[in-house]
């Protein structure tokens, strides 16, 4: 419910309202009423004036667009802190590797450790095997390839079944069985030649030295690899008076025992004097210069390899 007040200031408004719209009214249609002067033009266009227009190059104008900037002063650059140098960090301490403990070996385990080492350096039964010439060891060969002997036999029994059969032999066939021995000697023996040359001069010489030191410390048998290859060292003084003493002696002296004739050298050798060995000393120096300047660097090379075998 509207008050008295409220009503008559609604009915005031809206006769403002009227009135005002009334006056626009008035004059909207006023102005409709007012002639508007229209110029006529035509729509033609000139071929001269065209031409002209194409003919004068058309200006360019460029707007320049005033922009205010506020220059703002840079402030002072502050000086900047040197960084600190950084620490290094340290290292954390690497974990060692605990690997295996070397099993300790036993007084027969590191005999034959050292034994399988040196029959390495030796070339330890890898050379082919030299023929004797035996009429006898051809035969057995035969028979034990042929494998004629009764089941459970051992192997003395077999020996003695063999030696029996070969005294049973003819001479004809004994001689037969020693020429066919005689043949694949001279065979072995170029093969063994062969095998001996297909490795260096320095190797041969330590698989000798090997099967030496084998043969007094473990007195394991194993025969000397002949090299030709290998120069000879001049022989000393000694044997050089020893040569000459044996030549010097009579034909019934000569064919005395050798250990009297080495016996009856020894003895002459130690009563000489210095001027006596010295033509003997003489050539042994001479020819031993000879021999160290053909041969340099042979020791070189020989320790060279022995240290690469132990490392291997």
């Amino acid at each position: 419910m509207l008050t008295l007040t409220a009503k008559a200031a609604a009915r005031r408004a809206a006769t403002s309202y009227l009135t005002g719209s009334s006056s626009l009214t008035t004059r909207f249609s006023a102005l409709a009423i007012r002639p508007i002067a229209v110029r006529s033009f035509s729509v033609y266009r000139s071929p001269l004036l065209a031409a002209a227009r194409r003919a004068t190059p058309a200006k360019k104008t460029t707007t320049k667009k005033a922009t205010t900037k506020t220059a703002k002063k840079a402030a002072p650059e502050k000086p900047k802190k040197k960084a600190a140098a950084k620490k290094p960090a340290a290292k954390k301490p690497v974990a060692k590797k605990v690997g295996r403990k070397k099993k300790e070996l036993t007084p027969e385990e590191a005999q034959k450790a050292d034994i399988k080492k040196w029959k390495k350096q030796a070339l330890w039964n890898q050379e082919p095997a030299a023929g004797n010439g035996s009429g006898w060891a051809v035969y057995v060969g035969e028979q034990f390839t042929a494998q004629k002997f009764e089941e459970g036999d051992t192997l003395t029994e077999k020996m003695h079944t063999l030696r029996d059969k070969w005294n049973a032999l003819s001479d004809y066939d004994k001689e037969r069985y020693k020429s066919q021995a005689e043949v694949e000697a001279v065979q072995r023996k170029k093969q063994r030649k062969e095998w001996i040359e297909s490795h260096s001069i320095e190797e041969i010489h330590l698989a000798n030295q090997a099967r030496l030191l084998l043969l007094r410390k473990y007195n394991k048998k194993s025969p000397r690899l002949h090299d030709e290859r290998k120069p000879k060292r001049p022989t000393s003084a000694f044997v050089r008076f020893f040569m000459s003493y044996y030549n010097s002696l009579d034909a019934d002296a000569a064919k005395a025992d050798s250990r009297n004739r080495f016996e009856g050298a020894s003895a002459r050798w130690k009563t000489m004097s210095e001027e006596e060995k010295a033509p003997y000393a003489k050539e042994y120096q001479e020819e031993m210069k000879r021999f160290l300047e053909e041969n340099a660097g042979f020791q070189d090379r020989i320790d060279e390899l022995r240290k690469s075998i132990s490392t291997k």
